[in-house]
Order: C-alpha cells, then structure tokens, then sequence
C-alpha cells in the first residue's frame, strides 16, 4: 500500500528476573535499570549484616524503587529471608553465606 509504513519488533526470549525496560533502553544510553541500582543499594547495606527487609524497601521507595523491583533485585543476588528471633518478628534480609 503507498503512503502506510509499517515495522516489527521482535523482543526474543527474556531472561529469568530480566525486566522489560531492559529492552527499550537505546543502545548506548548511561541510564541502568532500576534492579540493577536497588541490587548494588542492597548488597552495600547488607555487607554489615541483615537488616529489616522493611527498612530497605522503604529505603529505596525514597530513591523511586519501587517494591517489586527491589523484591526483583534481592531475588536476583539471593537474598536470604527470615524472621527476627522473637514471635511474629520483622522479615529480615541477609546476604547469602
């Protein structure tokens, strides 16, 4: 037909915990993914020892994390989740051993 253009787009097959934002960066492009900034937030605060999985969410909620995407990250770098040694305690997270 004269005067319509058309495109396609192929996304391919996504990687486990891979986001879709992943694919619309422009090649090039300074801008990282947000799991990958909440994935480096994470590990640096839980070097010193676990902290209260709230805590960091709220952390990086101030930061434009949202909570899906830091629950993403923690997943990503394996995270260890548990509760706090006292009856119905916080969750608390800690880096893999």
């Amino acid at each position: 037909m004269d005067g319509i253009e058309t495109f396609s787009a192929s996304i391919g097959r996504r990687a486990l915990g891979e986001v879709l934002s992943n694919y619309t960066e422009q090649e090039g492009s300074s801008r990282r993914p947000k799991s990958v900034d909440a994935a480096d937030y994470i590990r640096q605060r839980l070097a010193a020892g676990p902290l209260e999985k709230k805590m960091l969410i709220e952390e990086l909620a101030k930061q434009g994390i949202s909570e899906s995407t830091v629950k993403r990250a923690a997943e990503e770098i394996g995270v260890v989740s548990g509760r706090a040694a006292r009856a119905h305690g916080p969750a608390i997270w800690e880096l893999p051993k």
